[in-house]
């Protein structure tokens, strides 16, 4: 009975230290598709797709700004 309960004993000592170790092992990766693959979690664009897109954007959202302010100007002096 004795034996019994120091192996329980131990068993339940030990156990952290292992799951502790298989954590330490396991390697830290930022996304789930790194090394190699540049798409990372649900098909989000890449840094570079995403600066390319924006690029495209930046013009019409300049033109959409400008024609917002001009239109704000023109209700401010049509009074």
């Amino acid at each position: 009975m004795r034996k019994f309960a120091l192996t329980i004993l131990a068993s339940l000592l030990l156990l952290p230290l292992f799951s502790a170790a298989a954590q330490a092992a396991k390697p830290q990766k930022k996304y789930h598709a790194e090394h190699g693959a540049r798409m990372y979690r649900h098909h989000k664009r890449t840094p570079a797709q995403q600066h390319k897109r924006n690029l495209k954007y930046a013009k019409e959202h300049q033109a959409r700004q400008h024609r917002h302010r001009a239109h704000m100007k023109a209700k401010r002096h049509a009074r």
